[in-house]
């Protein structure tokens, strides 16, 4: 029998298992695999190349299975050319369908390479920026220091040809060869502001108010509007970092966080190294805040790292979660100070309160204030300094609460305050008069003028130098 003949069992099914047509040509009917239904070929062209089987519903097949079938094989001779052409049309299709897909993953793959490979040179073109800095640096500090070693020698071959003679002093420029070592007198060591001089500017390209505040490790961190800056111990910018909030306050958590709050009540957390944001959170209490100020500040407390926050009240904050702990008072805070671990000196326009934190209890309240107070900051663990309003200064005694000195000499306005030791402060008005005081004197030591007579804020940094900003970004570093 040759070996593509029909057994006489298969002639015999002639029924479409699908309609019920009977068939007087076996060879029309299909033979389903898996379930071994048989269909007419007029239902079975009809069906797509990958297809639920009509019959029993249960499984799937392409029509290419059934024509591989054994039992299928001796049944193809029917099949006309037309029909066999569009049969070879479809294989043709399949094909171009699996090179096409083919080819699109070639070309993700193509473009997810290319997105590695610019990152790759992103990086390492950054990676050349930074060490060219570095080296321009070190140039620049041994330039420096050749500079100074000439200088040396120029003054030490002066002196040895200078002669002790009447008028003979009168052609030796004192202030030309010593005035740089006055103005290595650290300013907390300072009794006057004479020879004082600007040893470095830059601008930030920036405007308006600045919040200025220094890590251990020297780094300084300015804070305005949406932005931050951080520079090195030698003023050299290392990171920028743009803010979705308008920044309110800003205060550092050692040794590598920022947090600054808004005044929607908003508070974020930033890294310093990656200069990205690793928390965010809102107090949704919208009663709790001033139009100008919403001050913040770390408190760390049995080990765990707390916030405390002002506006209406003062709050603390779990910093993990942002959650309200507890509320110390009511009273309407504009600033806080904290006197040590567990004392906390917060104050309003008119008023002072020194709370205890371990226990939440006032210790201390000053109300005797007669205007506005602008600026507050702690001379020692006794005495605190206010500049006010209406340009008076006050110093208090935070055991008795008593007025222990009240100090004029300024008519324009106080725009800065800053402590040099336990005894003498700094104050710049609004004319760009920067002002040193003694708590035990009655009246400013010495002035300066500063270059510009703008919006001032100013820093006295752990370098002995003092940072002054003018709201037109511009920079000055003062020794």
């Amino acid at each position: 029998m040759h070996h593509n003949s029909l057994s006489t069992k298969e002639k015999i099914m002639s029924n479409c298992d699908y309609c019920s047509e009977e068939l007087n040509d076996y060879t029309t009917l299909i033979v389903l695999p898996f379930c071994g239904y048989s269909i007419c070929f007029n239902h079975f062209d009809d069906l797509a190349d990958y297809f639920d089987c009509p019959i029993c519903n249960d499984h799937k097949m392409y029509k290419q299975e059934c024509f591989s079938m054994r039992k299928n094989k001796p049944k193809l001779d029917f099949l006309t050319p037309e029909q066999s052409l569009i049969l070879t049309d479809e294989i043709d299709l399949d094909i171009n369908d699996n090179f096409q897909r083919l080819k699109s993953q070639i070309n993700l793959r193509r473009l997810d390479l290319k997105t590695q490979i610019d990152q790759k040179i992103y990086e390492y073109s950054n990676l050349l920026d930074q060490k060219i800095d570095s080296l321009k640096t070190d140039c620049q500090d041994k330039l420096y220091l050749e500079f100074t070693q000439e200088k040396l020698n120029e003054i030490n071959s002066d002196l040895r040809n200078l002669h002790i003679k009447p008028g003979n002093l009168d052609l030796f420029d004192i202030e030309t060869y010593f005035g740089s070592i006055a103005n290595s007198i650290s300013f907390r060591d300072r009794v006057t502001l004479e020879n004082l001089r600007v040893i470095k500017s830059f601008n930030l390209s920036l405007k308006g108010d600045f919040l200025i505040e220094q890590f251990k490790n020297g780094q300084i961190v300015i804070a305005n509007f949406y932005y931050i800056k951080i520079y090195d111990s030698n003023f050299n910018l290392i990171k920028e970092i743009s803010s979705r909030i308008k920044i309110c306050d800003m205060k550092l958590n050692e040794p590598e966080e920022i947090l600054i709050s808004s005044l929607d009540g908003t508070i974020e957390i930033w890294n310093v190294e990656t200069a990205r944001r690793v928390d965010s959170f809102s107090d949704t209490s919208q009663d709790l805040y001033d139009y100008r100020h919403f001050p913040i500040l770390i408190w760390e407390n049995e080990g765990r790292k707390k916030i405390i926050c002002g506006g209406s009240n003062i709050r603390i904050l779990d910093k993990q979660t942002g959650n309200i702990q507890s509320i110390l008072d009511q009273l309407f805070t504009i600033g806080f100070k904290l006197l040590d671990n567990s004392r906390l000196l917060a104050y309003s326009y008119r008023s002072i309160k020194l709370w205890n934190l371990d226990e939440e209890v006032c210790l201390q309240t000053i109300n005797e204030l007669s205007n506005d107070i602008c600026y507050m900051d702690i001379l020692n663990v006794n005495n605190v300094v206010c500049a006010l309003e209406n340009s008076d200064i006050k110093i208090w005694d935070l055991k008795t609460g008593e007025c222990l000195k009240f100090l004029k000499g300024m008519d324009c306005g106080v725009q800065g305050l800053s402590i040099c030791d336990e005894n003498k402060f700094l104050t710049v008005s609004r004319d760009g008069i920067l002002r040193l005081w003694n708590k035990n004197e009655d009246s400013c030591l010495y002035k300066y003028n500063c270059s510009e007579s703008r919006r001032i804020s100013m820093k006295l940094l752990d370098s002995e130098e003092l940072m002054i900003l003018y709201n037109c970004g511009k920079v000055d570093i003062v020794k």
